[in-house]
């Protein structure tokens, strides 16, 4: 795909991303909610603990959408276009890492992966609310992107690289919702087994690579759970098996406690 192509393409998602995003107000409860954490985290300083009021704690969520949150207020100030910005960033991202997956997966229509993903109906109006499900797609794709980058490479070492780019990009998901950013290794590990054989699909455990993903994906659930011991329960009892069983008296499906 010749360069200037590609960015006119790039320049046309940025715009789509960032179309409407400031045209109303915060949605209740939801967009109200992560906002309100937000401004309680900066007003705070204290970027660990997450909590809609210094009374109420907040831990239903990791901190990464909250931390990009307020980058986005301290470096550009408080508006509705401002909170949406983490989303719309996340979209454009996520659609320039489809044109590099294009260019691998479907080379003779590069561009049609970031087309489909920019013009499907859910992820443009998720990248036009305050949530975590866009960055989540987002930083799964990454790690998808550095797994085919690895499946590509034309070295051992470009291959560790990507590994840990892959690794990286899941520690970044889990620090933005827990499990489900884990989800697509439930496709990754069974495709490289079934392709390259059971010695492959070990050797995308690489050291650095699960190194990069216990200290951004996990590092932040240890230092929360040694200040507040109390957490552990909650989030490995109530969050996980506790959506799994139902006891939220939602997402009862066993399956569900990934989503």
């Amino acid at each position: 795909m010749p360069r200037h192509q590609t960015l006119l393409l790039a320049l046309a998602l940025l715009l789509f991303a960032l179309l409407f995003q400031g045209a109303r107000g915060l949605w209740d409860p939801d967009e109200g909610r992560y906002v309100a954490a937000a401004l309680e985290m900066q007003r705070s300083g204290n970027y660990r603990d997450i909590a809609l009021h210094p009374e109420i704690p907040h831990f239903t969520k990791p901190p990464l959408a909250y931390w990009t949150l307020v980058a986005s207020f301290a470096a550009l100030g408080e508006s509705e276009l401002v909170a949406r910005l983490p989303s719309a960033l996340a979209f454009w991202g996520s659609g320039l890492l489809l044109l590099s997956v294009g260019g691998m997966l479907t080379p003779a229509a590069p561009w049609a992966p970031a087309l489909v993903y920019a013009t499907s109906t859910l992820p443009f109006v998720a990248a036009h609310v305050v949530n975590t499900d866009t960055l989540l797609a987002f930083f799964e794709l990454l790690a998808v992107w550095g797994f085919l980058k690895h499946w590509h490479a034309g070295s051992r070492r470009s291959s560790l690289g990507f590994r840990t780019v892959m690794w990286a990009g899941f520690g970044l998901a889990f620090l933005t919702k827990g499990p489900p950013g884990l989800l697509p290794l439930l496709a990754i590990v069974p495709f490289t087994w079934r392709v390259r054989g059971g010695r492959e699909a070990l050797a995308l455990l690489s050291p650095p690579g699960l190194v990069a993903f216990a200290v951004i994906g996990l590092g932040w659930y240890a230092a929360v759970v040694r200040a507040h011991p109390e957490l552990l329960r909650s989030f490995v009892v109530e969050e996980l098996v506790g959506r799994a069983a139902g006891v939220h008296g939602r997402n009862p499906e066993w399956y569900m406690a990934f989503a």
